[in-house]
């Protein structure tokens, strides 16, 4: 084989193990229905690349554990207080 072959056969399967990837991704993910799912498996099989990016970007499942919680910065105030004056 050629060296371009061997480029080709490399690109071939990096494209098919992150079309996997995303496939695996966005079954286990709880965030799609089936019919859902059935169409972002049709847009990973026929726009390999960026469908399967896509798709990745969409499951947002790995990033949640990564970032930190929510922060409520309001439940100390009481609802009676204000700061009009109303003196007058």
């Amino acid at each position: 084989m050629t060296m371009a072959a061997w480029i080709l056969l490399a690109l071939g399967t990096a494209t098919l193990c992150l079309d996997a990837y995303a496939i695996r991704k966005i079954y286990v993910s709880e965030l799609y229905e089936t019919h859902q799912f059935v169409a972002q498996g049709a847009m990973i099989l026929f726009v390999p690349v960026l469908g399967a990016l896509l798709s990745l970007c969409v499951c947002h499942e790995s990033t949640s554990l990564s970032q930190k919680p929510p922060v409520d910065l309001v439940q100390d105030i009481d609802g009676t207080c204000s700061d009009i004056d109303y003196h007058g």
